[in-house]
């Protein structure tokens, strides 16, 4: 239902300012019904008693009417807001307003009430008498005039700024709606969000219009203009304040998109609540507009909780840009969102992402307690949400998974949660699962070069590469590459793949071209040993070893200090030079690093010092601290697979898993647990 009178609308009569004429609105045929004292008259948006007729809004006649027909049970705010707004999403500061705007045509207390009982912490009840129930019925949409304009000629890019209602009682207040009505339009056109049909255009129409008898000003209004999203609002004084509100309609699914709350400021200001206003619809449209695809890179309004300005959502979008290149700068950006927005839940929740792609868990935590205090968590998308970080934090990851499937399921096209989801699979041991999520997202337009197709590029590859899909995984990676303006970013998983599949030959090429590109050369020693490292756990001992001597003598002409200690470290271990490798192991394990620690204690059973194995094994039992997600148990699961003890390191293994270990592509080719590799039941238990 279109919250906005059914009127008619003409030259004659229209009052300058609003889409409303001087004259009432249009009476229709409809049941009446008694609610104490006053004649209820829904299809009029009438209140009568006596002489005296009141008009309420739609929306509020919608409200009335629901709430009497559940009469005299209590109903809960959630029933409300699915029922009279259909489920869209508003904040309980909306539902509040038009239940006192209702409480105020009926001349109701709420502390002595006699129409409205608020239940606390259950909802509300209607305790007036109710007579002809029978004819209770919830109101039905105008007709549009589409005579002129298809449902499909309604551009979803086109939005129509109408000038605001004057609820205020002062016709010398007009202006007020004009200056809505342009500013907002400006704004938009500015920023260019959406298609906007220009301030003079509007106010034509609108002073020309004549609508067919019984038509929804708003949906003919964009019948009129080919708009999909019409912008209208109203704005009321309370006392010295001006209470400024707009809502979002989508004409071509004929609903409210969102009633946003109430922008207030004092009545000699009113250029600053303009400006707050614009800000806001700005910030709405902008997310609208990222969400309901299957792209990349999008808000999702699904999870979206309150609107952030539109100053707010460009901060959000700097700090996706640099998500790839540079995490701490954007962390810069998503904190500054959050003190702008502290309600915008996708700026915490990417701040959130950031903080465990770096590892830092604790900050995780500590910004998934500040989304808890600062959202509204009375939505299930935004529930769900909270679930899934909180079970990511213990390492749950099937309940992890479970909780983003249900996200999902409530908006199923937003690109980002299906990158959550096909994350979530991979580390729960699902991927095929991880390769259906992924490849249900477009990459169409503009997104196909955004930075964030080389994450979905690494999951799906990743997935495939677990899988033992070889083929399809060069496909994934290959397609990227040479779609974004960055194809570097991809050449180490196209490496890992032509290696795993055994194409030395192509994996020679890559590595050639990588030598020969100067952006690409500080990374020839990574890309070596990343074809090394896949080569040994395919079965290529020999090419394996090769491969790690030259990665070798590549650091040694670089220079071990401008090299990464661990590729250095990586190329000894897979060329079989253990006591070296363990040299330098041992200086990340003074370090407090975990997988360093571990790679000294399996190097040392290679290297026949079982008292130092056993010091190592005994460091990691006594590691007591939160986040370690299993870490301590792999590593000794390595020290005892190189022991020979099979069984007992397997079951380590499980004790890893159980103590939130993901399953990743890493396990198969861990050469900590290389003595496993031939073992049915080690793959069984790691899924590969």
């Amino acid at each position: 239902m279109i919250p906005f009178p059914e009127t008619r609308i003409s030259g004659r009569d229209y009052n300058g300012a609003t889409m409303y004429p001087k004259t009432a609105p249009v009476e229709r045929s409809s049941g009446s019904f008694g609610l104490g004292d006053w004649e209820v008259r829904p299809r009029d948006n009438e209140l009568v008693l006596g002489q005296e007729t009141r008009h309420l809004e739609p929306m509020v006649m919608d409200l009335l009417v629901f709430m009497t027909a559940s009469a005299p049970e209590v109903v809960s705010k959630n029933a409300i807001i699915d029922s009279v707004w259909e489920g869209r999403y508003i904040s309980e500061g909306t539902l509040t307003n038009t239940i006192a705007e209702l409480r105020r045509v009926l001349g109701d207390d709420a502390r002595h009430p006699r129409f409205i009982e608020t239940i606390p912490k259950r909802g509300y009840r209607v305790v007036a008498e109710i007579r002809g129930r029978e004819t209770i019925k919830a109101l039905g949409r105008g007709e549009v005039d589409r005579s002129k304009h298809p449902a499909e000629a309604f551009d979803p890019r086109r939005v129509l700024v109408l000038p605001f209602e004057n609820r205020t009682g002062d016709p010398s207040r007009d202006v007020i709606g004009l200056m809505a009505m342009d500013w907002l339009s400006q704004g938009l056109a500015r920023w260019a969000v959406g298609d906007v049909v220009p301030a003079s255009t509007a106010r034509e129409m609108v002073r020309q219009a004549d609508a067919p008898h019984g038509c929804d000003p708003v949906l003919n209004a964009a019948a009129e203009t080919g708009a999909g999203v019409i912008v209208w609002g109203s704005y009321y004084l309370d006392g010295g304040s001006i209470l400024l509100q707009a809502n979002v309609t989508d004409a071509n699914e004929e609903r409210l998109l969102w009633a946003l709350d109430p922008v207030v400021g004092r009545s000699d200001r009113v250029v600053e609540i303009i400006e707050t206003l614009r800000q806001r619809v700005a910030g709405l449209l902008a997310c609208h507009y990222a969400s309901g695809t299957e792209e990349l890179g999008q808000v999702g309004l699904g999870w979206l909780g309150v609107p952030p300005p539109f100053d707010a959502y460009r901060e959000f979008l700097e700090g996706r840009e640099q998500v790839l290149g540079d995490m701490a700068a954007a962390k810069r950006h998503f904190r500054r969102v959050v003190e702008l927005a502290p309600g915008f839940a996708p700026a915490w929740a990417n701040l959130i992402v950031c903080h465990l792609n770096t590892g830092d868990c604790v900050a995780a935590a500590a910004a998934v307690d500040a989304m808890e205090a600062s959202c509204s968590i009375d939505r299930p998308g935004l529930e769900y949400l909270r679930r899934f970080f909180r079970a990511r934090l213990e390492g749950q990851w099937m309940t992890a998974l479970a909780a983003l499937q249900s996200m999902e399921a409530l908006i199923p096209n937003d690109g980002p949660t299906k990158i959550l989801v096909a994350t979530a699979a991979l580390r729960a041991g699902r991927p095929r699962l991880a390769v259906e999520a992924c490849s249900s997202i477009r990459l169409r337009g503009r997104f196909v070069r955004h930075p964030a197709s080389v994450v979905r590029c690494r999951l799906i590859a990743s997935a495939h590469h677990v899988l033992g899909e070889h083929d399809r995984e060069l496909e994934q990676i290959r397609a990227v590459a040479a779609a974004i303006p960055n194809p570097i970013a991809v050449l180490g998983l196209e490496v890992r793949a032509l290696a795993a599949a055994g194409r030395l030959e192509d994996v020679e090429k890559v590595l050639d071209q990588s030598l020969s590109v100067p952006a690409a050369r500080a990374l020839a020693g990574r890309l070596m040993l990343e074809a090394a490292v896949e080569m040994r756990a395919h079965g290529q001992r020999k090419a394996a070893m090769e491969m790690a001597g030259r990665t070798v003598a590549w650091v040694e002409r670089q220079g071990r200090d401008r090299a990464p200690g661990e590729v250095l470290g990586g190329a000894f271990s897979v060329a079989e030079r253990w006591l070296e490798a363990r040299e330098l192991y041992e200086r990340g394990a003074a370090e407090d690093e975990l997988q360093a620690l571990g790679a000294v204690g399996w190097l040392s059973i290679r290297v026949g010092d079982t008292a130092r194995a056993d010091e190592v094994d005994t460091s990691l039992q006594q590691i007591q601290r939160p986040f370690l997600f299993g870490e301590p148990m792999l590593q000794r699961a390595c020290i005892e697979a190189h022991r020979g003890d099979h069984d007992r390191a397997i079951e380590l293994l499980c004790e890893a898993f159980a103590a939130g270990l993901p399953h990743d592509e890493r396990l198969h080719r861990d050469l900590g647990l290389e003595p496993l590799w031939g073992e049915p039941k080690f793959r069984e238990v790691v899924g590969s």
